[in-house]
């Protein structure tokens, strides 16, 4: 059995050393790709990617109503789902606001501003119905939540009976 060492180069101080070239091109190959992956964690935090910042914010709407939600949020935490009414014309005293159940139930409501006229039950959704000034030309409504479970969450919200597209969540622990 014969023993593979490795080259020895001469140290300008005279020491032996020895040396696996290969073995550095790869540690430093991978200490590469470390010190990326490194630079990218911060990065990504800065723009929402764990909850709470640009990227995280997200909009979908109809010609009636616009949803803004934090695409990214944490267990537990407190996130937020805005939404802005457009008063149709003739304008009306109230608003109707339906969440999918398996979507509220997958959410701890904490909050909902303004507080709801009535609550009920229909079908596969909760309908809330909201008292709004027929004069303004829109109306907000805040919904406080903590989410119960991590991973994916997509939820259905409709407005006076029009869905707008699906609100999808990721949920981290």
């Amino acid at each position: 059995m014969t023993l593979v060492t490795a080259p020895r180069h001469e140290d300008p101080a005279g020491l032996e050393i020895d040396a696996d070239e290969r073995f550095q091109r790869i540690q430093w190959r991978v200490q590469q790709w470390a010190w990326a992956a490194l630079a990218l964690v911060p990065a990504a935090a800065l723009l929402g990617m764990f909850g709470g910042g640009a990227a995280s914010r997200r909009t979908v709407e109809t010609p009636f109503a616009r949803a803004t939600y934090e695409r990214f949020a944490r267990r537990e935490a407190r996130t937020a789902l805005h939404l802005r009414v457009r008063q149709p014309r003739p304008a009306m005293d109230s608003v109707r606001v339906a969440l999918d159940t398996a979507y509220a139930s997958a959410l701890n409501l904490v909050e909902i501003v303004p507080s709801p006229r009535t609550m009920r039950a229909v079908g596969d959704a909760i309908e809330l119905t909201f008292a709004v000034d027929p004069a303004s030309e829109a109306a907000g409504i805040r919904f406080e939540s903590r989410p119960r479970h991590w991973g994916r969450l997509t939820g259905q919200v409709a407005v006076n009976g029009v869905a707008l597209p699906p609100l999808q969540h990721f949920v981290w622990p």
